[in-house]
């Protein structure tokens, strides 16, 4: 027991479920590169998945099989070579959460350009001002991380912190209670897909971020009560009177007297009252969700705001994530 009818608490805030939700799977990936060759090259009336008669492809093992043209099958090898020189270009991405005050991220923005995406050349100026303490700023944390081009990577740097969630007072010999123990996360969790643009003047990407802390932890208290264990029933009379034979022998005889007695039932003996209290924790965050693209080099300012800044005591003040990304 522990749980019924009272506060479950909140279960730990990050998850890979998010992250890996619509991750493409193996299939996937081998139905979308038949589709492309079938739909790119020669004429989609030639191959059998179409009603031709002329070309035809599976995959076994991860290997292509093709029954087709010797023109198609250049194409087929020049397609193919294209998309692998794609994928074995790297990302790389840096991630900064700060908070900055408004004023001096609004005048800095304006240095930059007007714009919340920075180009390669004004970049560094730009992360330095963001930066500095003296102005009223500070760093909530940051990462970095590498990934092949097209690919989809998640870190998450979190503190998970135990808190009684509830607490069912228990009967029976010596009374007690039954605790129930969560996990609370706070943290950073960065989910980011990266794709190069023909040409790697550019960088796609995919944001599913999330900053999350803890502000603040409050108890209620939960009363208890003992329980009445094992009651009794105690009897106590007597019986009264005299036996009278019969005439034969055989015959039966006759018992007149009185009955008297009374009863109490008394109750078991009682478990031991209890009290306990349990955490009410509070989180504030931000959530991001978006898709950019942004200059080779170049970075992303997205920005919040939330009860977090009353938690670390800022006032006019953003909550900031500078996303930074350069191929390789």
């Amino acid at each position: 027991g522990g749980s019924s009818g009272g506060y479950a608490g909140p279960t730990p805030r990050f998850s890979d479920s998010d992250s890996e939700g619509d991750q493409i799977t193996r299939a996937e990936s081998i139905e979308q590169l038949t589709t492309l060759i079938q739909d790119t090259v020669g004429t989609t009336s030639e191959w059998a998945a179409y009603g031709g008669e002329l070309s035809s492809l599976r995959e076994i093992t991860g290997n292509l099989i093709v029954k087709t043209t010797p023109r198609n099958h250049k194409a087929i090898a020049e397609l193919i070579a294209q998309m692998q020189s794609n994928v074995e270009k790297m990302v790389s991405v840096e991630a900064r959460f700060l908070l900055v005050k408004s004023k001096v991220l609004d005048e800095e923005i304006k240095k930059a350009g007007g714009d919340f995406i920075i180009d390669p050349d004004k970049l560094d100026a730009f992360l330095k001002a963001v930066s500095d303490p003296a102005t009223g700023n500070k760093k909530l944390g940051g990462t970095k991380m590498v990934m092949f081009n097209g690919q989809r990577t998640y870190l998450t740097a979190a503190n998970n912190a135990s808190f009684l969630s509830d607490v069912e007072p228990v009967s029976g010999a010596g009374g007690g209670l039954d605790p129930t123990v969560s996990v609370l996360s706070s943290g950073a969790k960065l989910d980011i897909e990266a794709t190069v643009t023909q040409g790697d003047k550019s960088i796609v990407m995919t944001v599913r971020s999330d900053l999350i802390v803890g502000t603040a932890s409050k108890s209620s208290e939960i009363p208890g009560g003992g329980a009445s264990e094992n009651p009794t029933l105690e009897q106590t009379g007597s019986i009264t009177g005299a036996v009278t034979p019969g005439a034969d022998p055989k015959a039966p005889g006759s018992v007149t007297g009185n009955v008297k007695g009374q009863g109490e039932i008394k109750p078991g003996r009682k478990s031991a009252a209890t009290s306990a209290s349990i955490d009410l924790p509070e989180q504030d965050g931000v959530i991001y969700r978006t898709s950019v693209a942004i200059p080779n080099g170049g970075a992303v300012i997205l920005t919040g705001s939330s009860n977090m800044l009353k938690s670390l005591n800022t006032e006019d003040a953003e909550i900031v994530m500078i996303l930074r990304a350069k191929s390789k």
